[in-house]
C-alpha cells in the first residue's frame, strides 16, 4: 500500500570506483564507453529514475516502488555490475513518510561515500599504498 504523495521514495547514489585508473590505463575512450555502460545498466533496472550527476556519478530517485522492491531493484544493480565486473560504491536512503529529499539524498550520498572510502582504503586499490 502506496503511503501519501511525497511518501515512498527511494534514493540511490552509484559511484564508479577506479575510473581514474581505467583512464588512464586504458585510455578515455574506455572510460567514456564504462559510463555507458552503467548508465544503461541502471536505466534497465530504474528505467526513468536515473540521473547523471556528475562524471562517474549517478542518483536514482524512484517514488514507484515499495521499499522491498527497491531494496531488490539495488541489489539487482549492485550483481549486474559485479557479473560485468564493474567496481562501485551505492549508497540508498529509504523513506515511507514525507520527509526532506535532501535529507535523503544526504544519506544516500554519505552511504555511498562510505563505501568508496573502504574501497580505497584496501591495499590493491590505493595507489599510495602500492610499492
Amino acid at each position: 500500500v502506496r503511503g501519501a504523495p511525497g511518501s515512498d521514495v527511494g534514493v540511490a547514489f552509484v559511484d564508479i570506483n577506479g575510473l581514474k585508473a581505467l583512464n588512464d590505463r586504458f585510455g578515455h575512450d574506455y572510460g567514456d564507453r564504462l559510463i555507458v555502460k552503467v548508465a544503461r545498466l541502471l536505466k534497465t533496472v530504474f528505467e526513468d529514475c536515473v540521473f547523471r550527476t556528475g562524471g562517474d556519478e549517478f542518483v536514482v530517485v524512484d517514488e514507484t516502488l515499495d521499499e522491498e522492491a527497491f531494496r531488490l531493484a539495488v541489489a539487482a544493480v549492485r550483481t549486474g555490475m559485479e557479473q560485468d565486473e564493474i567496481r562501485c560504491s551505492v549508497g540508498f536512503s529509504w523513506r515511507s513518510v514525507p520527509c526532506s529529499l535532501r535529507e535523503q539524498f544526504d544519506e544516500a550520498d554519505f552511504l555511498m561515500y562510505q563505501e568508496k572510502r573502504r574501497f580505497y582504503g584496501a591495499r590493491e586499490h590505493d595507489r599510495r599504498k602500492q610499492s
